[in-house]
């Protein structure tokens, strides 16, 4: 096992042998450094490594997938349209998606891509 996946068990059992009861929920930390794990791993060796239920990891995805699209905003300068109307959708491994439709420049969209790369 390579070393996020083996950080990321160890990060799992040590809570585990410290968490204050039985039924106390997994530290967001933890579900973070889970979630990160899934563009090296699939979803079946994270849950069946770290111990967890697909149902709980999915979860855990669709809250990360909700948050990061309010904390993750990126703003474009304006920039002059152009006369087509664009529609693109983006689906990620992790979970997460983009979407951007209307009329856009080619001058905002290489500003997009390049802000997506960073």
């Amino acid at each position: 096992m390579p070393d996020k996946l083996l950080n990321t068990l160890a990060n799992f059992e040590q809570w585990r042998s410290n968490k204050p009861s039985r039924g106390s929920a997994i530290p967001e930390n933890l579900r973070q450094q889970a979630i990160a794990l899934l563009p090296h791993y699939s979803k079946t060796t994270i849950v069946k490594k770290l111990r967890i239920s697909h149902e709980q990891f999915n979860t855990w995805l669709t809250a990360n997938s909700s948050s990061d699209v309010s904390n993750h905003f990126i703003s474009l300068p304006n920039a002059t349209p152009i006369t087509e109307s664009l529609s693109i959708s983006l689906k990620f491994n992790n979970g997460n998606s983009l979407a951007v439709s209307g009329e856009v420049s080619e001058t905002r969209f290489a500003q997009l891509i390049e802000a997506i790369k960073s």
